[in-house]
């Protein structure tokens, strides 16, 4: 005789109470939604609302597949990535805006911000070209480094910006008569701009063979011309020239520039020429000069100073 609580009972009685679960969790699912009878176009497709969605890149932006119909895709451009993929810059398209000169162990570079011309993107990459002028320089002694950095593609665009970096090594130049006054660079796309001048970058005694890297393109970090010193020059005139109407420069004299939190001045030449230094900013400008009502001081009103950057600023007192 069997034992009534032997295995083959708790076998069927467990295997009972799983049917019975079974059926009741089918029992309390929801009813599918209708299936839609076919179209009688086999190439139609529809993607249920619970699918996800297929997101196809074309031309660099990005678009959501809706449906299919006669071969023909339909597509919603997506929000997020609208827009035509940015070309690359065109020759005038950029410029030069500032720059800015540091000094290392080794070495001085002089770096340039490249901005747009336009308000249209567009992208950059490679090397630049770099000459140095000043006195004293053979360019034919001129050795370039090759850079260790690979060039990247760099967006530029109303915000944001790129740089130029050339560096020289602080050996091989001739304090005495060497000195870089600028740096003349040519873009990749054609464009040509100047960078600051280094000044004499020397071990004396040596002969002057300038080595230079030019780094490929790059994107600008922090930006470099906020805070960097800017260079303002030019000339001042006054009335009484040898005929109406014509002019004639100061022959001495200072002009000041006088600004919230800094200001600066500099002495006229007899040429009536001046050239200053001044920190990014707004600055009230004053001429003295004794060729003037006797030396009384002249307003020329306010001027806008932006940093890194070499600007003119022409002055003509009128007679009162």
């Amino acid at each position: 005789m069997s034992d009534p609580t032997g295995p083959d009972l708790l076998d069927e009685q467990m295997d009972r109470r799983l049917r019975e679960a079974g059926t009741n969790w089918r029992d309390g699912l929801p009813l599918p939604p209708p299936v839609a009878a076919p179209s009688s176009n086999p190439r139609r497709w529809l993607v249920p609302l619970t699918a996800a969605a297929a997101v196809a890149a074309i031309g660099g932006a990005s678009f959501v597949a809706i449906s299919h119909d006669n071969d023909r895709a339909t597509f919603m451009p997506d929000p997020a990535h609208s827009g035509v993929s940015p070309t690359p810059c065109d020759r005038g398209s950029l410029e030069i805006v500032g720059s800015v000169v540091e000094e290392r162990r080794n070495y001085r570079s002089t770096t340039g911000v490249i901005g747009l011309k336009g308000d249209q993107p567009c992208t950059l990459s490679g090397y630049p070209k770099a000459i140095p002028r000043g006195t004293g320089l053979d360019n034919s002694l001129v050795q370039y480094l090759a850079p260790d950095d690979p060039p990247a593609t760099v967006l530029l665009t109303p915000k944001s910006r790129a740089v130029v970096t050339a560096r020289v090594q602080l050996s091989g130049l001739d304090c005495l008569t060497a000195s870089i006054d600028a740096v003349e660079v040519t873009l990749p796309n054609g464009d040509a701009g100047e960078l600051a001048g280094i000044g004499g970058v020397c071990e004396p005694g040596r002969d002057a063979i300038l080595m230079i890297e030019v780094l490929p393109i790059s994107a600008e970090g922090a930006p470099l011309l906020e805070a960097a010193p800017a260079t303002v020059s030019g000339t001042i005139t006054l009335d009484g020239g040898p005929a109406p109407g014509q002019s004639i420069p100061v022959t001495s004299g200072e002009i000041t520039f006088d600004g919230e939190s800094s200001g600066a001045g500099a002495s006229i030449d007899p040429g009536g020429t001046y050239e200053v230094q001044l920190a990014p900013g707004e600055y009230d400008v004053t001429v003295s000069t004794p060729d003037w009502n006797g030396g009384q001081t002249y307003s020329d009103g306010k001027y806008g100073v932006t940093g890194g950057t070499t600007a003119t600023l022409d002055i003509h007192i009128p007679i009162r």
